[in-house]
């Protein structure tokens, strides 16, 4: 009987497996509470340093905070911030402070990640995209979208 509930439970382990969903990089996410959602990124390279600026909303469980947020940061690190494309977002946490978040950033071509710092200012709207991709802003409030002028960032 005893070995019977051995290899029972051998069996059950070894289809379970495959179903596990920690991979690594799903580990270290669990670390990021938040994401980042960039709609609009302006950045330059030199010798592997990427530095810039951009804009986009960051999604917050945290309590006390609104669950969307628009924000503008500037950035310097080993990675550039690309825009993220339909539902896609970057896992994304504070840094030593709430004018700080740490986004995991992808590495093109591989499985890797690096986490770069934005250095962030919060506002009390919410970015959005309108047709045509027009940049606007919606109070968090409510009430009606305001055209965002892009050249004076």
């Amino acid at each position: 009987m005893r070995r019977l509930i051995t290899i029972l439970l051998a069996t059950i382990a070894a289809i379970a497996l495959p179903f596990t969903t920690q991979t690594p990089v799903q580990a270290a996410e669990h670390d990021y509470p938040m994401q980042v959602k960039v709609l609009r990124t302006h950045w330059h390279s030199q010798r592997g340093y990427f530095s810039g600026f951009g804009r986009g909303n960051l999604i917050s469980q945290q309590p006390g905070k609104p669950p969307m947020q628009a924000m503008d940061w500037t950035f310097g690190c080993g990675a550039p911030v690309r825009i993220t494309m339909g539902p896609d977002t970057y896992p994304a946490r504070y840094g030593s402070n709430e004018l700080q978040v740490i986004v995991n950033l992808p590495e093109m071509g591989t499985t890797k990640t690096k986490e770069c710092t934005l250095k962030v200012e919060m506002h009390d709207f919410v970015y959005r995209i309108r047709p045509g991709n027009q940049l606007v802003t919606q109070p968090l409030a409510g009430g009606p979208d305001t055209p965002v002028e892009e050249n004076n960032q």
